[in-house]
C-alpha cells in the first residue's frame, strides 16, 4: 500500500547500526539447543516403545476396548515434534504435560527394553523442554535489545487496509477448526457404538467356545462353538496363546462377541480421529499465535527503527542503516506482495524477535512511502535465492571466452556449476586460504561428515532395525518379508554418510567411499567442488596406461571422484553451520593451489619437531 502521509517522515526513529544489529543477531542458541536433537531422540524412543509394548491383558471381567488415554498421549508426541521447531510456547506446555504422563508408574511396568525406550522418551522430552525454554529466553533478549537500539522510541504502525493486510494464521485456524470438528464427530460416533456394544454384552447369554487357532502375529483368534462345526474369526488385541477355551457372548441375530473384547473393531476410525485431532490442534494453535502476533502490531505503539531494505528473490531483506552496500542482511521475511526493489531507506515497526511479525514502510524515489506487512515470521540472516540467474551464464562462451581465454583443465568451466555457484565456491576457497595461511593455524588433515549428519545417520541405523524387529515379533506376513529389502536399501544413504573419509598426506589424498579406498596424488588433482549434496574431486587425465583405482566412464574419459550422500547439508545450514563437505571442498582446493599448506613429509619437518 502506497501512502504520502508526512507522519512517517516525522517519526524521530533512530538508525539501526551495525553494532546493534550484530548484538541483536548474536542472541542465538548454541548447537545443543537445536530442536533436531530432541526430535530425533523422541522419534527413536516412541517408535521403540510402540514396538516393544506388551499385548494388553483382556478378560471377561476387564474387557478391552479403545484405549483413549494411551492413544491420545501417544498422538501428542507428533505435534510436539512440530512445536519444537516452530512454536516453543506450545512445546513447553505440551512437554510438561507429556512428562507428567510419563511419571505414571504403570507406564514403567514393562520389560527391560520397554523401560529403556521410555527412558529415551523422557530424556527427549527433558531435552526438548530445555531447548524450548532457551529459545524463549533468547527471544526475550532479542526484544530487549531491539528496544534498547530504538532508544525507547515507539510509534503506532501504519494501518493497512483489509485487502492489503496479510491474513496471518486465518487459513490455518479455519482448517484446524474443521479438522477438530471432524475428529470430535468421529470420537462421538465411536463412543456411541461402544456403548451400544456394552449394553448388548450385559444382556447376552455367555458360553465357552473352544480355541481352534491363535495367530499372534496377525492378531487373529479362531474359535468353535459347542455343537457347531462353523468357525468364528475375531481380530483381537490380547494374548490368547495359553488358552484352550474362551468365553463368547450370543446377543442374537447370528452375532457372536468375544467376552474379553466385546467391542467392534473401530481402530481405523479411532486412528483417523486422533490424527485429525492432532493436526487440527497444531493448525489452530499456530494460526492463533500468528494472528495474535500480527494483531499486536496494530494494538498500540511498538518500537521503530530506521533501516535499509530490499526485495530479492521473493524475500524482503533488512540491513543495518549504515550497511549502504547491502552486504550483510540482518533478517529476512516473506513479504505480502512486494515487487523486487533495490536497497532503500525504510522504517521498521516490529516486536523485535525471531519468529515474530513486522511492518515495513519503504521510502520510494518520489518521496512516497510503500507500506507492507510480513506474510511470514522473521528469520535471522539472508535467505539464498533458489532461482539461479541464467542470464549470467550468457556472459561466458562454451570455451570460456568470458574469462578472457580458452578453458583449461581445472578452471571449472565444465564442472556443471553456475556462475553464481562458482563465485560462492571461490569466495569459500579464498576464506580457507586466508585462514590456513594465518600464523599458528591448525591445518586440517582429514575430513568426514559433520556431527549433526553422523547423529542423523546413527539414528537411522537405530530406528530401522528397531521398527523391523518390533514388527517381525508380532507379524511374519509376506508384507514384512517383502519390506525388509526396502528397509535395507534405505540404510544405504546413512551408511555412505558414516563411511566417507578424505585424508591428506604428503603424497596426496586418500579417499574412502563406502568400503573402497584409493590414493590420489596431488599432481593429479585439479580442484574440489561441492554442489547439490555431492562432493567432487576433479582430476587431470592420467598419462600412460591405467593403474589400479583409475576408472573410465562410458565416453572413455577419466572419471572424477564423486562422493554423494556426504551429509545432511540443509540441516547443517539450518543449525547455522557450514556443511562439512562444503568446507572440505574449499580446504582441499586451497591445498591444491598452495603446496605449502599440505602435510609435510617426516624428512621435511624441522629438527625441533615444529
Amino acid at each position: 500500500m502506497t501512502t504520502s502521509s508526512p507522519l512517517l517522515a516525522d517519526i524521530p526513529a533512530r538508525p539501526w547500526l551495525t553494532p546493534d544489529t550484530a548484538r541483536w543477531a548474536g542472541a542465538r542458541a548454541g548447537r545443543w539447543a537445536h530442536p533436531l536433537g530432541p526430535a530425533l531422540l523422541l522419534v527413536v524412543g516412541v517408535v521403540a516403545a510402540m514396538a516393544n509394548a506388551p499385548d494388553p491383558v483382556c478378560t471377561p471381567q476387564a474387557p478391552c476396548g479403545e484405549q483413549w488415554t494411551d492413544a491420545i498421549i501417544t498422538m501428542l508426541f507428533w505435534p510436539q515434534l512440530w512445536w519444537l521447531f516452530v512454536l516453543p510456547e506450545a512445546a513447553v506446555l505440551c512437554g510438561l504435560l507429556l512428562v507428567g504422563c510419563m511419571a505414571d508408574p504403570s507406564i514403567w511396568e514393562g520389560g527391560t527394553s520397554l523401560r529403556i525406550a521410555d527412558g529415551v522418551v523422557v530424556a527427549g522430552l527433558c531435552w526438548g523442554l530445555a531447548v524450548s525454554v532457551r529459545k524463549l529466553v533468547l527471544r526475550r533478549a532479542q526484544r530487549r535489545r531491539f528496544r534498547e537500539a530504538a532508544g525507547g522510541i515507539t510509534a503506532r504502525a501504519p494501518v493497512l487496509a483489509w485487502t492489503a493486510r496479510p491474513k496471518r494464521g486465518a487459513v490455518r485456524w479455519v482448517v484446524g477448526a474443521a479438522m477438530c470438528a471432524a475428529a470430535a464427530a468421529l470420537t462421538v460416533s465411536i463412543v456411541q457404538a461402544d456403548r451400544a456394544d456394552d449394553r448388548a454384552a450385559r444382556t447376552a447369554p455367555a458360553v465357552d467356545a473352544r480355541v481352534v487357532a491363535f495367530h499372534s502375529g496377525e492378531g487373529t483368534l479362531v474359535v468353535r462353538l459347542p455343537g457347531e462345526r462353523r468357525r468364528h474369526h475375531f481380530d483381537v488385541e490380547g494374548d490368547y496363546r495359553n488358552l484352550s477355551t474362551v468365553r463368547v457372548l450370543l446377543p442374537g441375530g447370528g452375532r457372536v462377541l468375544l467376552a474379553a473384547e466385546p467391542y467392534g473393531d473401530r481402530a481405523d476410525r479411532q486412528l483417523l480421529a486422533l490424527v485429525l485431532g492432532g493436526l487440527g490442534v497444531v493448525a489452530v494453535s499456530s494460526g492463533l499465535v500468528a494472528a495474535g502476533r500480527a494483531a499486536r502490531l496494530r494494538r498500540g505503539p511498538v518500537p521503530v527503527l530506521r533501516v535499509l531494505a530490499r526485495v530479492r528473490g521473493g524475500s524482503t531483506e533488512v540491513f543495518a542503516h549504515d550497511d549502504t552496500a547491502g552486504a550483510h542482511a540482518v533478517l529476512h521475511y516473506a513479504p505480502h506482495h512486494d515487487p523486487p526493489a533495490p536497497l532503500r531507506q525504510a522504517l521498521m515497526f516490529a516486536d523485535g524477535a525471531e519468529g515474530g511479525e513486522l511492518l515495513l514502510a519503504v521510502r520510494t524515489e518520489n518521496g512516497r512511502w510503500y507500506v507492507d506487512a510480513s506474510a511470514g515470521p522473521i528469520r535471522i540472516g539472508a535467505e539464498d535465492d533458489p532461482d539461479e540467474d541464467d542470464e549470467d551464464d550468457e556472459d561466458e562462451d562454451e570455451d570460456g571466452a568470458g574469462d578472457g581465454g580458452a578453458a583449461t583443465a581445472g578452471d571449472g568451466a565444465d564442472d556443471g556449476l553456475t556462475v553464481k555457484e562458482r563465485w560462492a565456491a571461490e569466495a569459500r576457497v579464498q576464506d580457507a586460504l586466508a585462514a590456513m595461511r594465518r600464523p599458528g593455524a591448525a591445518l586440517p588433515t582429514r575430513w568426514h561428515a559433520s556431527g549433526l549428519s553422523l547423529t542423523g545417520a546413527i539414528t537411522m541405523f537405530a530406528v530401522v532395525p528397531a521398527v523391523g524387529f518390533g514388527f517381525l515379533e508380532h507379524s511374519t506376513s509376506w508384507r514384512i518379508v517383502w519390506a525388509a529389502p526396502v528397509a535395507l536399501a534405505g540404510l544405504v544413504g546413512p551408511f555412505a554418510v558414516l563411511t566417507w573419509r578424505i585424508s591428506a598426506g604428503p603424497a596426496g589424498l586418500r579417499v574412502r567411499r563406502h568400503v573402497v579406498s584409493r590414493q590420489v596424488p596431488w599432481e593429479r588433482l585439479v580442484g574440489a567442488d561441492y554442489s547439490g549434496g555431492v562432493l567432487t574431486l576433479r582430476l587431470r587425465p592420467a598419462e600412460g596406461p591405467l593403474h589400479a583405482g583409475q576408472f573410465l566412464d562410458s565416453s572413455g574419459a577419466h572419471q572424477d571422484i564423486t562422493l554423494d550422500q556426504v551429509g545432511l547439508g540443509r540441516l547443517d545450514v539450518r543449525a547455522g553451520r557450514q556443511p562439512a563437505a562444503e568446507r572440505a571442498a574449499a580446504e582441499i582446493t586451497a591445498m591444491i593451489r598452495d603446496p605449502s599448506l599440505r602435510p609435510a613429509a617426516a624428512s621435511d619437518r624441522p629438527a625441533d619437531g615444529r
